[in-house]
Protein backbone atom coordinates (compact mmCIF):
# COMPACT_ATOMS: atom_id res chain seq x y z
CA UNK A 1 0.00 0.00 0.00
CA UNK A 2 1.25 3.58 -0.85
CA UNK A 3 0.05 6.59 0.71
CA UNK A 4 -0.53 9.50 -0.98
CA UNK A 5 1.30 12.53 0.02
CA UNK A 6 -0.71 15.61 0.36
CA UNK A 7 0.46 18.94 -1.05
CA UNK A 8 2.05 21.71 1.12
CA UNK A 9 0.34 24.10 -0.31
CA UNK A 10 -2.99 22.58 0.10
CA UNK A 11 -1.87 21.80 3.64
CA UNK A 12 -0.99 25.62 4.41
CA UNK A 13 -4.83 26.56 2.43
CA UNK A 14 -6.41 24.28 5.18
CA UNK A 15 -4.20 25.55 8.22
CA UNK A 16 -4.44 28.95 7.38
CA UNK A 17 -8.42 30.04 8.85
CA UNK A 18 -7.09 28.74 11.97
CA UNK A 19 -3.10 30.68 11.74
CA UNK A 20 -5.46 33.63 10.76
CA UNK A 21 -8.23 33.88 13.28
CA UNK A 22 -5.80 33.18 15.77
CA UNK A 23 -3.80 36.31 14.88
CA UNK A 24 -7.15 38.08 14.13
CA UNK A 25 -7.76 37.24 17.96
CA UNK A 26 -4.42 38.48 18.92
CA UNK A 27 -5.17 41.95 17.52
CA UNK A 28 -8.72 41.97 19.15
CA UNK A 29 -7.64 41.12 22.06
CA UNK A 30 -4.02 43.27 22.04
CA UNK A 31 -6.43 46.49 20.46
CA UNK A 32 -8.63 46.51 23.83
CA UNK A 33 -5.78 45.50 26.09
CA UNK A 34 -3.74 48.36 24.72
CA UNK A 35 -6.55 51.65 25.15
CA UNK A 36 -6.89 50.04 28.95
CA UNK A 37 -3.70 49.69 29.39
CA UNK A 38 -3.08 53.37 27.99
CA UNK A 39 -5.88 54.79 30.50
CA UNK A 40 -4.72 52.94 33.78
CA UNK A 41 -0.55 53.73 33.31
CA UNK A 42 -2.23 57.48 32.39
CA UNK A 43 -4.06 57.62 35.78
CA UNK A 44 -1.22 56.27 37.46
CA UNK A 45 1.16 59.10 36.96
CA UNK A 46 3.61 57.45 34.13
CA UNK A 47 5.12 59.93 31.90
CA UNK A 48 3.00 59.49 28.56
CA UNK A 49 6.61 59.27 26.73
CA UNK A 50 6.49 55.79 27.99
CA UNK A 51 3.40 54.81 28.08
CA UNK A 52 3.97 55.40 24.05
CA UNK A 53 7.31 53.24 24.37
CA UNK A 54 5.61 50.94 25.97
CA UNK A 55 3.15 50.86 23.10
CA UNK A 56 5.19 50.24 20.33
CA UNK A 57 7.08 47.86 22.21
CA UNK A 58 4.00 45.79 22.09
CA UNK A 59 2.97 46.18 18.50
CA UNK A 60 6.32 44.68 17.85
CA UNK A 61 5.94 41.87 19.72
CA UNK A 62 2.46 41.09 18.05
CA UNK A 63 4.38 41.86 14.48
CA UNK A 64 6.84 39.38 15.83
CA UNK A 65 4.34 37.06 16.40
CA UNK A 66 2.85 37.31 13.10
CA UNK A 67 6.20 36.46 11.32
CA UNK A 68 6.54 33.22 13.83
CA UNK A 69 2.80 32.62 12.94
CA UNK A 70 3.22 32.96 9.20
CA UNK A 71 6.75 31.40 8.63
CA UNK A 72 4.85 28.45 10.41
CA UNK A 73 1.99 28.12 8.05
CA UNK A 74 4.35 28.16 4.79
CA UNK A 75 6.65 26.03 6.15
CA UNK A 76 8.14 23.38 3.88
CA UNK A 77 8.35 20.40 6.12
CA UNK A 78 4.65 19.13 5.89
Amino acid sequence: MSSQKRSPLLISLLKAPFYFGFLYLLHFLGQSGFAQINNFALSMGFPAIAVKVSGYVLYALFFFICAIVLVNLFSRND
